[in-house]
């Protein structure tokens, strides 16, 4: 299912209950206990299927699900994709609905375009967010000490309680997890697939192309950024900045009155053909080079916004690996490819969960019923 604007990119797609109980009972290697991994896990043992989810970390959400900004998007991300708004703004509705308790509201959630430098004036930005019909408000950009030069609104994009996932998902998946078991082998023959050495009728990739063996021969269109975020004190627990649309910065609060920093231009410290390879550049950071981009950051994010170190003070900084796949409307939707028994997940946003779940079921029936037919 591509989209006609682009043939790598899916078309936002309606939910198929039906799909549900029509597959024969299988059972399921999950890879990858972070947001998608633990949800598809969830939404797959709830069809009566027999899953296990395989993690390396020590515990749930040990990878980037855990370390990066806690934002559930709804679409004001991406002016220039429309297919990335209708994926953000359906998925976020369903995730609302089935996790009530796992986000919360940001009262002052800014937005501001700055009028010089962004890739779409602030009159564009907001005829595109109110034709998807997305809550927008114009807002005094001065009244938050942001520079006259940027044109601010208010959101009603809300805030992801990852900490309560982590307790959520660790508990009500307990039985089916192998925390600190990394998938290391994999064969397949005969429509058996093995991994470390056990049988299972289906695996499901959803560490987006870490997992080598299993998914990243699927994706010869994905690259991998080593990335770095710095966490800030501050008093400001209700107020968020993200500035679009174009190689700028974000401020998003995080958990216990911290905030987060990211920017497009210096979050990102290498761009990697490989996990291993992102892997092998964060471990080459060090106080120096740590220093020298956050005193970059920090440099641009005082020219729209210069009472910022006025009201935050660096504590710490955490590393992660994202995974990209090329678009040039800066797309970040949700893909799922199949090869033989092998079901592998590139996500786009956490609200995307839903859409990666009913297509993940979609090639298990397919997959199953392709290997019952070859054992016969």
């Amino acid at each position: 299912m591509s989209s006609a604007l682009d043939p790598h990119i899916p078309e936002c797609k309606t939910f198929s209950p039906a799909l549900r109980n029509t597959a024969p009972t299988a059972k399921v290697a999950v890879i990858g206990a972070g947001w998608y991994g633990c949800h598809i896990a969830e939404e797959l043992r709830s069809d009566g299927h027999d899953v296990h989810v395989f993690e390396s970390q020590p515990d749930v959400f040990g990878g980037a699900s855990g370390h990066t900004q806690n934002r559930l998007h709804l679409g004001y991300h991406y002016a220039r994709s429309a297919v990335t708004r209708r994926q953000a703004s359906e998925g976020y509705r369903y995730f609302k609905k089935a996790y009530p308790t796992l986000s919360r509201a940001v009262t002052d959630n800014i937005y501001a375009v700055p009028r010089d430098d962004s890739l779409l004036d602030p009159e564009t930005y907001l005829q595109v967010m109110r034709a998807s019909q997305l809550p927008i408000e114009l807002v005094d950009s001065t009244a938050f000490g942001l520079a006259p030069s940027t044109t601010a609104f208010r959101v009603t994009e809300e805030l992801l309680c990852t900490q309560s996932a982590k307790r959520l998902f660790g508990a009500s998946l307990r039985p089916h997890l192998r925390l600190g078991t990394p998938a290391e082998s994999v064969e397949e023959a005969h429509g058996i697939l093995r991994l470390n050495g056990e049988p299972f009728d289906v695996a499901v990739d959803c560490t987006w192309g870490a997992w080598e063996a299993g998914g990243q021969g699927m994706w010869p269109d994905l690259h991998f950024e080593p990335c770095v975020t710095f966490v800030y004190e501050s008093q400001l627990h209700e107020f968020a900045l993200t500035l679009v649309d174009g190689a700028f910065f974000s401020v998003y609060p995080f958990e216990d009155g911290l905030h987060t920093l990211t920017s497009v231009t210096h979050t990102p410290l290498g761009r990697c053909r490989s996990h291993d390879e992102a892997r092998r550049t964060i471990a080459r950071q060090n106080t120096d080079s740590l220093e020298r981009t956050r005193r970059a950051m920090e440099k641009d994010v005082a020219r729209y916004w210069p009472s910022f170190l006025d009201n935050f003070r660096h504590v710490d900084a955490f590393f992660s690996v994202k995974t990209k796949m090329r678009s040039v409307s800066d797309a970040r939707v949700v893909s799922v490819r199949r090869s033989g028994s092998r079901i592998s997940v590139f996500a786009g946003k956490v609200n995307t969960i839903f859409t990666a779940a009913d297509l993940v079921r979609q090639e298990l029936h397919t997959a199953v019923g392709r290997n019952q037919w070859a054992s016969l």
